[in-house]
């Protein structure tokens, strides 16, 4: 289980603030994961914790691509978030390569976002 910091730094308030924003709109972030935990962020980076839902899983009970998708998707939009940003803009080109299953309901999978380039 994911374990709150005791004191946060400003980033990572920032990108929790950002995180409950996607989950207060009420879009497909708060449909699919609203269960994301932003558990440390620095400009450039961010680490989350993600329980496996019910509803994320396929047929045969393992996390769903498009919900690896989705998180693949958010998890840049707040790795960008942590430099400064509230509007972190649209993906244009995300690639996902899936290697083997990622666990099932209950589990708990741990979710890096990175900045490696942006444009202007």
């Amino acid at each position: 289980m994911a374990v709150a910091a005791k004191n946060p730094s400003p980033c990572l308030k920032f990108v929790q603030r950002i995180t409950r924003s996607f989950i207060d709109y009420q879009g497909h972030d708060a449909v699919t994961i609203p269960q994301l935990q932003i558990l440390s962020a620095r400009p450039g980076t961010i680490k989350a914790n993600f329980q496996i839902g019910k509803h994320n899983v396929n047929r045969l009970g393992t996390l769903h691509g498009g919900c690896i998708a989705t998180l693949t998707d958010t998890m840049g939009s707040l790795a960008i978030a942590s430099k400064g940003f509230y509007s972190t803009g649209v993906s244009t080109d995300i690639n996902t390569t899936y290697v083997k299953s990622a666990g099932g309901v209950g589990d708990h999978v741990t979710v890096l976002g990175e900045v490696i380039s942006m444009g202007e």
